[in-house]
């Protein structure tokens, strides 16, 4: 496989910290750590590729040996709340729950990384708004996607849309916080998606490589190869942008793009799920909304930002299969929209199979799911 790869993530613990939508083990009695002899094995592939290394840690602290080898290679650690004390340079992962505790402690960060489950959806403005001004860079990661309802969708609209009020308060670019899901929208010009597997792949502590730690934690035998005979993956070109007719088609520029979540929900690694392409809108939506705050309140000339053109759909599938435009609501396209196709490889797709989807459970707010059976 020729590869464009510019980082390595390292799995340092089966237990180490999810940082992005995945679920992961939580801590064991026992930590199971990297072998040194792998950790110095993935170092070795690292320096020899000219990649930039980021290593996850999980709640127990490192091996003298493990910490030895990693002293003088310049790495990313990416540490759980607890840790950023002993780790003040590393990346945090926070919850809902530690926010009160790290305002209580006038904490500061340069990055951190907010995971929000779905019962969470409902204080995330409030949450971003309490960390306003002790971050640079906030990334947001929703959890559960797979089991958003309808209303969770308003809901998530809504916290959006205070999300956005509450960066047009502050001096943003020039100071506050910003956030992936709105800010990155307005400084990008094309994809910058996730690039799991073009621009990055894992080393698990098994000493294998993975697109991601998701496919390393739903099924180790998902590998892609290992350490020893190199990176191995099949039909490469679906993970690349020109591999996704969905999305290649669409101006969510700072959608994640999740192949992880693609194979979850819709069985094809190129094909994103409803889902995931309704909670873009969403945001790119709300990303619209900011802009335009910025420009009303201050007087300001915006054209260093980009533009956020209106749409009248929230699923750029309905664009590709000419799907009617609706002016519904956010819930209620998410009910009656068209269905997802299974079935859509590669850059050379010329129809799209337009396949039953199982019962959509909006009305009775039974989660919404868009894999066919």
């Amino acid at each position: 496989m020729q590869t464009a790869l510019h980082s390595l993530i390292l799995l340092l613990d089966r237990h180490a910290v999810p940082f992005c939508i995945y679920a992961a083990p939580s801590n064991g009695a026992e930590p199971s750590w990297m072998p040194l002899e792998t950790l110095e094995r993935a170092l070795a592939f690292a320096h020899e590729k000219d990649l930039t290394l980021l290593c996850a840690l999980s709640e127990t602290p490192l091996p003298a040996a493990h910490c030895a080898a990693l002293k003088h290679v310049a790495h990313q650690k990416i540490v759980p709340f607890a840790l950023h004390a002993r780790w003040p340079k590393a990346i945090p992962v926070i919850q809902t729950r530690d926010v009160a505790g790290l305002v209580r402690r006038k904490w500061r960060a340069g990055n951190a990384i907010l995971r929000v489950p779905r019962q969470d959806l409902p204080q995330l403005a409030k949450t971003f708004a309490r960390l306003q001004g002790r971050l640079k860079r906030l990334n947001v990661r929703l959890l559960d996607l797979d089991a958003y309802t309808e209303s969770d969708f308003q809901v998530y609209q809504r916290q959006c849309a205070e999300m956005a009020r509450t960066i047009a308060a502050m001096k943003w670019p020039q100071e506050g916080t910003e956030c992936n899901l709105l800010t990155d929208r307005l400084v990008l010009d094309a994809m910058h998606n996730c690039g799991a597997g073009v621009d990055h792949v894992t080393v698990a502590p098994n000493g294998r490589f993975y697109l991601c730690p998701g496919f390393y934690y739903q099924n180790e035998a998902e590998a892609i190869g290992g350490l020893q005979e190199g990176i191995q993956v099949q039909n490469a070109h679906l993970l690349t942008l020109d591999g996704a007719p969905v999305c290649r088609t669409c101006d969510a520029y700072h959608c994640l793009r999740c192949l992880w979540l693609n194979k979850r929900l819709t069985d094809e690694i190129n094909t994103p799920s409803r889902q995931q392409c309704v909670a873009a809108h969403l945001e790119r939506e709300a990303a619209g909304l900011l802009r335009e705050s910025l420009s009303s309140e201050r007087g300001r000339n915006l054209g260093q930002l980009s533009p956020v053109t209106p749409l009248d759909y929230l699923d750029p599938f309905e664009k590709l299969t000419r799907k009617p435009p609706h002016t519904e609501s956010p819930g209620a396209a998410f009910q009656n929209s068209g269905r997802r196709a299974q079935g859509v490889i590669g850059a050379q797709a010329t129809a799209i199979q337009d396949v039953t989807p199982k019962v959509r459970g909006a009305a009775t707010q039974q989660p919404v799911s868009s894999r066919s059976p």
